[in-house]
C-alpha cells in the first residue's frame, strides 16, 4: 500500500510557486478472446465467438497509485499467474510516472499504438478520455453479469453520460489519523471514533490540535507566550494529502461542488469555499495548527516524523505506517459549522481503450483481476477498501493481521458520508482549473496573501476564462 500518485499542494510548492462501497462485477472464468480490429472512434459490439489469435494486454499504471516499487511486484506476479496459465492472450504492466501519465496516454493512442487498459484509473479520466474509452455495456449484457453483490457507491467512477466505461476497484475512505503518544503527552482526549456526533465538529479539533502543537520550549499554541516561529509540532494536516477545496467546503454547506450541472459556470468563490479556505488560513497563521509553506521546508512534518497530531487523508496512505515508532489510529472526520458531514473518497476503476486491437481479450484480463483473489491482492497493495460486499470479511482478516490496533471500522463508516459528487470529477479544463486553484492556496500557505475571499475571487476569474475559452471553442 502506497501514497496515491498526484500531486498534493506541498508537492505543489515544492516543484513551483504559482503553476499547478461501489459495483463491481461479479468474477466468471475468462472465455476464449475474439480479435477485433475498430476503426478510430466507432464503438466495437462484444463479440461471442473464441478465437485464437494471439495478443498482449498491456495494462497502463500512472493515473492513479500502483507504481511503487512493492506494488509493481505484486502486480507484476499477478501477470506472471495469468501468463502461465494462458497460451495466447497475455497480459504485461507498463508504469509511467503520474506527471507524464495522461499526456502518454494520449500520445499513444495518437501514435496508433495504444495500450489496452488504464488501471487503476480515477473518476476524472472516465470523463477526460470518455472519446476513446470502451462502452463496456455490451459486455456486461452478453456475459449477464450479476451484480448484486456490488451496490453503487460513486457513480462517477463507472459512468459518463449515462455510458457505462469502467467499474470500481478499490475504494479509499477518509479518516483523521492520529498520533496516540502525542495525545498522551498532552494529556487530551483521542479524537472520537464514532462517526455523526454532536460535539464532534472542526471547532473541537481546532481545540485538540492547538494543544498538541508546540514550540521548542514545550509550549502548546494555547499557552502565552507560544513562539511559532520555534514550532517543532503541529496539531492537524490536511495539505500534504491533497484533500481537495470541493470536497472540504462540502462540510461547510457549499451549494454545489464548484460548477453548475452544464459545466459552463463555476463557483469557486461562493461562501462555503470562502469559508473553508479561510478555515485554512487561520489554521496557519492564526491557531497555528497547521506548518506553512516555510515550516514545511524547514521541519518536514509529515505523519509518519512522529511531528503531526491528526492528518486528514484517505486509506492508500496506511501503505507507509505497518512499522511506525510510535502507536496511531484512526477517528471519525468532523463536522462542520452548521452540522454538515462529507468525507472525501477517493476511487479506483479500470477504463478499456476503445482503440486497442482485441477487445475480448483486454475484457478477459480484466474480468480475471477482478475475481475475488485477485481483487484482494490488488487493494492490499493500493490501501483500498474492498468494492466486493462479499469480500469484506477476508479483506477484514488481512487488515487486522497488519494493523492488529487500528479500528478498520472507522474507514467503513466513513463510506456512509462520502461527497457525491465526487471532487474528482471532470469537467472541462480540468489542469488548469485545478493548477488555479493550487496557485490559490500556495498564495494561503507561504502567507502572500491570508484573506481567502481576495485568493478565491483571483482564482474564480482565472478559471472561469478556461471554461468560457473552453465553451467557445466547443459550442
Amino acid at each position: 500500500m502506497a501514497k496515491k500518485n498526484r500531486l498534493s499542494r506541498r508537492a505543489f510548492l515544492r516543484l513551483s510557486a504559482v503553476a499547478a462501497t461501489g459495483a463491481v462485477i461479479a468474477a466468471c472464468a475468462p472465455a476464449a478472446p475474439t480479435p477485433t480490429k475498430e476503426a478510430a472512434g466507432v464503438e466495437p459490439e462484444a463479440t461471442a465467438q473464441p478465437a485464437a489469435e494471439e495478443a498482449m494486454v498491456t495494462i497502463f499504471v500512472g493515473m492513479g497509485t500502483g507504481t511503487d516499487a512493492e506494488q509493481q511486484d505484486v502486480q507484476n506476479a499477478l501477470a506472471d499467474q495469468w501468463n502461465a496459465a494462458h497460451d495466447n492472450v497475455k497480459m504485461e504492466y507498463m508504469y509511467v510516472p503520474h506527471e507524464e501519465s495522461r499526456t502518454k496516454w494520449s500520445a499513444m493512442i495518437a501514435a496508433g499504438t495504444p495500450p489496452a487498459v488504464n488501471m487503476p484509473s480515477g473518476v476524472e479520466q472516465v470523463g477526460r478520455f470518455r472519446d476513446t474509452n470502451l462502452d463496456i455495456g455490451p459486455y456486461l449484457e452478453r456475459d449477464n453479469y450479476d451484480l448484486s453483490d456490488f451496490p453503487p457507491l460513486i457513480p462517477e467512477v463507472s459512468t459518463y453520460e449515462g455510458v457505462t466505461y469502467g467499474i470500481p476497484m478499490g475504494v479509499y475512505p477518509g479518516v483523521l489519523y492520529y498520533n496516540e503518544n502525542i495525545y498522551d503527552e498532552a494529556g487530551v482526549d483521542y479524537p472520537t471514533h464514532e462517526w455523526g456526533t454532536s460535539d464532534w465538529n472542526y471547532d473541537a479539533l481546532v481545540q485538540l490540535a492547538m494543544k498538541t502543537s508546540l514550540d521548542g520550549s514545550g509550549k502548546n499554541a494555547t499557552d502565552s507566550g507560544f513562539s511559532p516561529d520555534d514550532q517543532v509540532q503541529w496539531g492537524y494536516d490536511e495539505i500534504d494529502c491533497g484533500l481537495s477545496l470541493n470536497g472540504l467546503a462540502q462540510s461547510w454547506g457549499a451549494e454545489n461542488m464548484g460548477w453548475s450541472d452544464d459545466f459552463h459556470t463555476l463557483y469557486f468563490n461562493q461562501p462555503a469555499f470562502v469559508e473553508r479556505l479561510q478555515w485554512v488560513s487561520d489554521a496557519i497563521w492564526k491557531w497555528h495548527i497547521m506548518a506553512s509553506a516555510e515550516q514545511v521546508a524547514g521541519a518536514s512534518p509529515g505523519f509518519n516524523t512522529g511531528k503531526l497530531g491528526v492528518n486528514n487523508c484517505h486509506s492508500w496512505m496506511l501503505g507507509g505506517m505497518v512499522d511506525l515508532p510510535f502507536l496511531w489510529n484512526v477517528g471519525a472526520v468532523p463536522a462542520g459549522p452548521k452540522g454538515d458531514l462529507v468525507a472525501q473518497c477517493d476511487v479506483d476503476a479500470f477504463l478499456i481503450c476503445n482503440q486497442f486491437s482485441n477487445l475480448d481479450a483486454a475484457w478477459d484480463v480484466v474480468k480475471w483481476l477482478l475475481e475475488p483473489d485477485q481483487m484482494l491482492q490488488l487493494i492490499l497493495t493500493w490501501g483500498a477498501l474492498p468494492p466486493r460486499i462479499s469480500l469484506q470479511d477476508r479483506y477484514t482478516e488481512k487488515m487486522k493481521e497488519l494493523y492488529p490496533r487500528m479500528d478498520l471500522q472507522v474507514f467503513f463508516d466513513s463510506l456512509n458520508y462520502i461527497d457525491i459528487p465526487n471532487h474528482e470529477s471532470f469537467i472541462p479544463r480540468y489542469q488548469e482549473v485545478w493548477d488555479a486553484v493550487t496557485a490559490g492556496y500556495d498564495q494561503i500557505l507561504t502567507g502572500a496573501e491570508k484573506n481567502a475571499q481576495i485568493v478565491l475571487d483571483q482564482v474564480q476569474e482565472t478559471i472561469q476564462g478556461y471554461v468560457d475559452e473552453y465553451w467557445a471553442q466547443n459550442s
